[in-house]
């Protein structure tokens, strides 16, 4: 019986897992329509969510972090508001002088263009 039960957990987690695409990130939502995010492809979606979540380092324990979020993010932090400070080739930072402590490291365009070729190169 033990037998029967593992194998049908394992054909129903094979079917779920075989159906299962990519989710975009909240934060990210809100810049696309509903039709839009339904004609994304996986490996869009995959490079949107690393741009939202990923393309910029920021220490979410410090203690001002949700000061800063709540001031200029309107409580939830959005990459695109600081987007304006990427540099082509080298990575610059972000600090805020409204909420001391807090500085964002943003990736440079070069660097995200790396990545999303590494993820394009998945789906090929």
């Amino acid at each position: 019986m033990q037998k029967l039960i593992l194998v049908l957990s394992l054909l129903l987690f094979g079917l779920v897992s075989f159906g299962q695409t990519q989710t975009l990130v909240d934060v990210a939502k809100k810049h696309y329509t509903d039709e839009d995010i339904k004609q994304l492809k996986d490996v869009d979606i995959e490079k949107i969510n690393f741009y939202y979540t990923q393309s910029f380092i920021i220490d979410t324990e410090n203690s001002a972090y949700k000061a800063f979020v709540d001031r200029f993010c309107n409580g939830s932090f959005d990459i695109t508001y600081f987007d304006k400070y990427r540099h082509k080739d080298e990575r610059n930072w972000f600090a805020s002088e409204e909420v001391q402590g807090i500085r964002i490291t943003l990736f440079s365009i070069d660097e995200i263009q790396i990545i999303y070729n590494q993820i394009e190169n998945k789906y090929k």
